[in-house]
């Protein structure tokens, strides 16, 4: 008896192992009818399933952490949310975004709908948008978030998203693509090579015309990225160096390369800064680090002031006050001469100091410049931590209270090809990185 029900088990786990193959199967072919841009530059792969399985798989083996820790607040705002399965969108095994040399800036992806009712209340849901805010309450097709960076037209049947920095309008070019008359949209597999098909990451960026490729792999408590970098716009050090910066520090930004490619790139933006783009070139020694200490500094402003007295003349009041700002200190390896070009106010006052061939600017008015440069293994190196109890730099920069540290690093590889590895560390180290950012 107890071998025909172990038997009966068996078989029964082999069923749905192998029930559960073929769906995936079956949604992984399907996915290759995604269609991109035919002239597409970059390509961007989530691997919808890959993530679904691991979550999954984490779930069955911290129940409590997914399904049993829900306040009463957040369980009655969850319930008030549109889960992703009922929200009318036909979601593949694998969604795909492009852009193209028109513009490189945005992103886009196409999906097909299944309901469409339901697929824009949760449009609406998800971009925060209230249907009386609309310029036209009555067209629901075309969908744009409050930073103007997200937007989203669509259909009865299909839909086109759109990521991006730029914030112009893009119902045009999105009406074009989602039509297709044209002809522009092909399926996957046409521009695509197999490295990219089969590719096992979370999430995998291509460049198609310079072949840089970024993996994003999301673990239980980190987020691994690895990947080649091909870039014209700066030349690595092959024998990178570095100053020695305390390993307490919030943030410690060091880059040891060759930018002047770079700085002519970009030089209308300098010199809008008043940064002469010459003078920078000539002087700038091509290394550079960014420190942001532990424990703010406080800083005194004079602000002046005009009051009218009782012969209603005006009259000058002066007025001391003191600010916390954080505690940075920017290092450059230059000739001195470059001193006199930076402004001591940019964002915050700046103290100088120079030692050598290196020039420091700091928000704290005693400070220690330590110029000696070692050996390093990178070119390029960032570190974010401490993140417990300080603000953040600017009030545009924010990061989920569940990441714990960000490192990244690039190592020289060719002048112009770098090989670069990072790892994003969570709070809880049991727990899928994806399940704690979106949570």
């Amino acid at each position: 008896m107890i071998r025909k029900v172990l038997l009966f088990f068996l078989v029964f786990v082999l069923l749905v192992i192998g029930g559960l193959w073929i769906f995936f199967s079956v949604r992984n072919t399907k996915s290759l009818d995604a269609q991109v841009h035919k002239d597409s530059d970059v390509l961007i792969q989530v691997s919808v399933d890959r993530l679904l399985k691991e979550l999954v798989a984490n779930a069955i083996i911290h129940p409590l952490t997914y399904f049993g820790s829900d306040t009463s607040k957040a369980t009655e705002d969850r319930t008030k949310r549109i889960n992703i399965w009922e929200a009318g969108w036909s979601v593949p095994a694998r969604i795909l975004f492009f852009s193209t040399p028109k513009d490189t800036s945005v992103f886009y992806s196409v999906q097909k709908i299944s309901d469409i009712e339901r697929f824009r209340k949760f449009a609406l849901q998800s971009l925060d948008i209230h249907v009386d805010s609309l310029q036209d309450p009555t067209d629901l097709s075309y969908l744009v978030s409050r930073d103007k960076r997200v937007a989203l037209l669509s259909h009865e049947q299909s839909f086109i998203l759109s990521i991006g920095v730029s914030t112009r309008d893009r119902r045009e070019r999105m009406e074009h693509l989602l039509a297709n008359e044209s002809g522009d949209l092909v399926q996957i597999g046409a521009i695509a090579n197999t490295d990219f098909l089969e590719s096992k990451a979370d999430i995998l960026y291509n460049n198609l015309y310079d072949s840089t490729v970024v993996k994003a792999d999301f673990e239980n408590g980190k987020i691994q990225l690895e990947g080649m970098l091909y870039s014209t716009l700066w030349k690595a050090n092959a024998r990178p160096r570095k100053r020695k910066l305390s390993e307490h520090n919030i943030l410690n930004v060091t880059l040891d390369a060759d930018l002047r490619p770079l700085m002519q790139k970009y030089q209308s933006t300098l010199e809008n800064l008043k940064i002469p783009v010459d003078t920078l070139q000539r002087y700038f020694g091509g290394y550079i680090d960014m420190e942001w200490k532990q424990e703010d500094v406080i800083q005194t402003d004079t602000i002046i002031a005009y009051e009218m007295d009782d012969n209603f003349e005006m009259s000058e009041k002066k007025e001391l006050r003191e600010e916390s700002v954080p505690n940075l200190q920017v290092t450059v390896k230059s000739s001195p001469h470059l001193a006199g070009y930076i402004p001591e106010k940019i964002f915050y006052k700046f103290t100088k100091r120079i030692k050598g061939d290196m020039i420091a600017l700091a928000t704290a008015a005693d400070f220690q410049l330590q110029e000696q440069l070692v050996n390093n293994d990178t070119y390029f190196s960032f570190v974010l931590q401490h993140l417990e109890n300080e603000k953040l730099l600017l009030d545009r920069l924010s990061i989920p209270e569940q990441i714990q540290k960000i490192e990244m690093g690039a190592t020289y590889v060719a002048p112009h090809i770098s090989s670069i590895s990072g790892q994003i560390t969570f709070t809880k180290s049991e727990i899928h990185s994806l399940y704690q950012l979106i949570r």
